[in-house]
C-alpha cells in the first residue's frame, strides 16, 4: 500500500471533489489509492514515462489539429510527451484540462502528488464520471458506474468504445478491493476545507 505521506494527504484532500455518479458504489479514496497502485506501484515508481504517440512521429503528435502539442514538445522535448507522478497523468491531457504549472506550463510540476492528483480528479470528473448527452447512441450517454469502466476510461481514454485493456481493469479491481478494505478499517475524518 501507499506509504508516501504526500500521496496520502493528496488523496484525503481531493477525494471529496471526485463526482461519483448517483447509484455508483465506488468510494473515492479507495479509487484514487487503487489508481496509485496501478500506475506507480503504490507510489514507489513515479518516474516520468514516455508516451510515444505524443512525441515526434507519433499518431497524436502528427494529427493536424494538435499544433498545441507540437508547440509543447518543441518547448519541453520528451517531457511534454510523458506521463507524470503517482497517477501517471499524461502532460498533454493535463494541459488540455487546464494545467499550466504555475503559469509556465512546466510538465515536471505534475510530479508533485497534489498537482498530479488535482488533474487526475479533473479528468475523472470531466471524462469518466460525466454524463454525455451528445453521445451518438443512448447507451453511450451514461457515466462510468463500475471499477472496470473507470479503469478502461482512465487507461485508454474512453470506456465507451471497443478499446480495452483487461489486465489494467483486473489489476485496478484488485487494487481497489485492497484499498477499500484498508480504508474501511481506518476511518479518517473528511479533510476540513475553508
Amino acid at each position: 500500500m501507499i506509504i508516501d505521506t504526500a500521496i496520502l494527504v493528496a488523496i484525503d484532500s481531493l477525494a471529496p471533489t471526485v463526482r461519483i455518479p448517483q447509484g455508483c458504489l465506488i468510494e473515492p479514496r479507495a479509487l484514487l489509492a487503487a489508481l496509485t497502485g496501478n500506475e506507480s506501484n503504490w507510489g514507489t515508481d513515479c518516474a516520468p514515462r514516455d508516451e510515444k504517440g505524443y512525441y515526434v512521429g507519433g499518431y497524436y503528435y502528427e494529427n493536424p489539429g494538435n499544433g498545441w502539442l507540437r508547440m509543447l514538445v518543441k518547448k519541453y522535448g520528451r517531457c511534454a510527451a510523458s506521463s507524470w507522478g503517482p497517477w501517471q497523468i499524461m502532460y498533454p491531457v493535463a494541459y488540455e484540462l487546464g494545467y499550466r504549472g504555475g503559469g509556465f506550463a512546466h510538465p515536471w510540476g505534475l510530479y508533485e502528488p497534489d498537482q498530479c492528483l488535482h488533474w487526475v480528479v479533473e479528468y475523472l470528473n470531466r471524462r469518466v464520471f460525466r454524463f454525455w448527452p451528445s453521445a451518438p447512441k443512448p447507451a453511450l450517454m451514461a457515466p462510468a458506474m463500475t471499477i472496470q469502466q473507470v479503469g478502461d476510461g482512465y487507461n485508454t481514454g474512453n470506456f465507451r468504445d471497443d478499446h480495452h485493456n483487461p489486465k489494467y481493469e483486473s489489476d485496478l479491481a484488485q487494487h481497489y478491493a485492497e484499498a477499500a478494505a484498508l480504508y474501511a478499517q481506518v476511518k479518517r475524518p473528511p479533510p476540513v476545507t475553508t
